[in-house]
């Protein structure tokens, strides 16, 4: 296993899940930031474990462990981003619209944010992987 190419993949995914959620915010609100907190367009988060599993797919084949391994993650992972992060999130904003109190509530991901990141990670370890035969 050439490990090199899944720490490529796995960061080039991510970077660009943050670049381009930047972006979508420049569009949005006409400030640039760089400050990424949870949620967003891409889920970068998605894009992370999507391009591991993919990259894993494509080296070790379907049938290996280390591919289950990976989907085992990437589901783990976009779930918690879609329903528990994204409901905890929900209820502190309601949270906070009746407290006196001000504090920082993060949210989840929408199935669409996870299903672009998804995508993304998928086509960067694709890339990557014909890029560093």
């Amino acid at each position: 296993m050439e490990a090199y190419r899944y720490i490529l993949a796995i960061g080039l995914a991510v970077v660009l899940a943050h670049v381009i959620k930047s972006l979508v915010l420049l569009a949005q609100t006409g400030k640039l930031s760089f400050n990424l907190d949870d949620g967003g367009f891409p889920s970068g988060h998605a894009a992370l474990t999507a391009s591991l599993a993919v990259m894993t797919l494509i080296s070790e084949g379907i049938g290996s462990p280390v591919f289950g391994l990976a989907v085992g993650f990437y589901l783990i992972t976009v779930n918690d981003a879609i329903k528990t992060r994204r409901s905890v999130g929900e209820q502190g904003e309601v949270l906070r619209k009746i407290s006196k109190e001000r504090f920082k509530v993060t949210r989840g991901h929408t199935l669409r944010e996870v299903i672009a990141g998804s995508i993304l990670g998928s086509l960067v370890a694709i890339v990557v992987f014909l890029l560093c035969r």
